[in-house]
This record gives C-alpha cells, sequence and structure tokens, in this order.
C-alpha cells in the first residue's frame, strides 16, 4: 500500500470507521505525553496538511504494523535527547524500585515504566 493510499485510509477510518468499505474492528483510547511545545507545532504542522493529529497518530501506528519497523531512521545526532531520556529512565526506575511508591491505577503504573 502506498502511503497516499495508507493517508487516505486513515483519513476515512477516522471520519467513517471504514477502511476499503471494510467495516473496522473496535477503536481503543491511547494516550500520550507531548512537551507542550512539540503537541503545539504537531498541531499546526497536522492542520496545515489536512489531517487531525489524532489521524497523524493513526498513520503512525498503520505504517509501523504494516512495516514491522519504525518508518523513519533513528541516529545518534542529537545526544541531549539521549541524556534526557536516559535521566527520565532512571528517575523511573528510582520510583518503580521504591517501596514507599503508591500507585493509585494500573494505567498510572503502566505510564511510569513505559
Amino acid at each position: 500500500m502506498k502511503n497516499d493510499e495508507l493517508l487516505d485510509n486513515v483519513r476515512n477510518s477516522v471520519t467513517t470507521g471504514a477502511v476499503n468499505n471494510t467495516k473496522l474492528m473496535p477503536a481503543t483510547t491511547f494516550s500520550i505525553r507531548l512537551e507542550e511545545d512539540i503537541k503545539k507545532q504537531l498541531d499546526e504542522f497536522c492542520a496545515k496538511i489536512g489531517i487531525s493529529t489524532n489521524a497523524a497518530f493513526s498513520l503512525f501506528a498503520n505504517k509501523v504494523v504494516m512495516e514491522k519497523r519504525i518508518p523513519f531512521e533513528i541516529t545518534d545526532t542529537q545526544p541531549q535527547y539521549h541524556q534526557l531520556i536516559s535521566a527520565q529512565l532512571k528517575e523511573r526506575e528510582k520510583r518503580v524500585a521504591d517501596p514507599d511508591t503508591t500507585w493509585y491505577s494500573h494505567e498510572e503504573f503502566w505510564q511510569t515504566i513505559l
């Protein structure tokens, strides 16, 4: 499936719930955390190209599943991001290992460790 066709299918599924006139399986809610500025820039970009942010993430997820890979190259050209991610992971490890940590829900636990 070509990128344009995939994009059309995602747009169609978001508005009608069907792809290629085939009813989709029930959708589920998926939430992620983004820096506020990144979210704003993403919303602006998506609006500029005529899709919703939800459709953009659906497009990404469909592409990953279809290709069984991340659809772009991940490189080590920005070490500051690696340092930030490493620091966040260390903080999460501390919280998970702390016996005094209180988890209010399964969702909170999984969001913390993922």
